[in-house]
């Protein structure tokens, strides 16, 4: 069984809800908007972004949301103009994970030329996180005619297999995929809040569990 790889700062489980922004190249301007104004919102209600820096639909959800609630993961340094402070290059090794659960779930991955592979597991680092252990909430998302193609068919594939909801902005109004992803936030925020009460509990308990060796004190004698 893989171990996960250290997870990134940037990367660390946040106070809410992470979505996985993506979708094609060629997504269409009036989409690219509303992909924009939708992170911009998502951001302010505590969502947080993870996406892959491409040009199109990744960088319209960029724009969209602040630096302080984006993971912006590139396969390799200088990737479409990204600079090493406004976002992450994956590791080699963390790319050797990802390309192996890419592989999974292309339909032709023998055919693929290895910056192509290399693209694929930056798709896998987006929707899983970089150690494959902290899975986005929800995919947002754009291709022609709401198909399962390219490097998006990658993203919702997997999506599909950990019971990822995925909204295709093809299939489905940004008002409406935003009310759907109220539910969701509701449903992470209850968790999050179950969490802190087992912690507070746990902490609790540990905080009045008895001390080995300083039972009673009786017979002894204090140095001074």
């Amino acid at each position: 069984m893989t171990q996960p790889i250290r997870i990134e700062p940037k990367e660390r489980l946040t106070q809410g809800p992470v979505y996985a922004g993506v979708g094609a190249r060629r997504t269409p301007p009036t989409v690219l908007v509303g992909m924009q104004d939708m992170a911009r919102e998502l951001a302010a209600a505590g969502w947080y972004l993870r996406t892959g820096g491409a040009k199109g639909a990744d960088n319209a959800f960029a724009r969209g949301a602040p630096p302080g609630q984006r993971s912006v993961w590139v396969p390799w340094r200088g990737y479409n103009g990204w600079q090493s402070f406004a976002c992450t290059v994956l590791r080699e090794d963390q790319l050797g994970i990802m390309r192996r659960a890419a592989a999974r779930h292309h339909p032709a991955w023998e055919r693929c030329p290895p910056r192509v592979r290399d693209l694929h597991a930056r798709n896998v680092a987006v929707l899983l996180g970089s150690g494959m252990a902290y899975p986005a909430d929800a995919v947002i998302c754009w291709t022609e005619r709401g198909r399962v193609s390219g490097g998006t068919g990658m993203t919702i594939r997997l999506a599909r297999a950990h019971g990822i909801p995925v909204f295709n902005l093809a299939e489905i109004e940004p008002a409406q995929a935003m009310r759907r992803l109220e539910g969701i936030a509701a449903s992470v925020a209850a968790e999050l809040a179950r969490r802190k009460a087992e912690e507070r509990t746990q902490e609790a308990g540990r905080s009045v569990a008895p001390h080995k060796g300083h039972g009673g004190g009786r017979g002894r004698s204090m140095r001074l």
